[in-house]
């Protein structure tokens, strides 16, 4: 629950920063929030699995963010190439 009320007051000063200093310092708080709610949602989704699927399901959770993040940078190389 802080970590969620973290993000959301964070995130709300974030958009709302007089300048980038500012911004930069409500964008890390706000993502430290971020993280605590991450974990959490984590931990009780990998719970709810059997014992001998922990791993797999863990592997397949966090292929999906590796995945986007290889998509991201794929999709900016031409940008920052040329």
């Amino acid at each position: 629950m802080v970590g969620a009320l973290l993000t959301l007051g964070f995130g709300v000063a974030c958009a709302m920063a007089p300048n980038y200093g500012v911004f930069v310092a409500m964008l890390f708080l706000a993502q430290a929030g971020q993280t605590a709610v991450f974990q959490t949602c984590f931990i009780l989704g990998v719970e709810n699995v059997g014992r001998g699927y922990r791993v797999i399901c863990a592997v397949v959770i966090e292929f999906f963010f590796v995945a986007g993040k290889l998509l991201f940078a794929t999709a900016n190389v031409p940008k920052i190439v040329f």
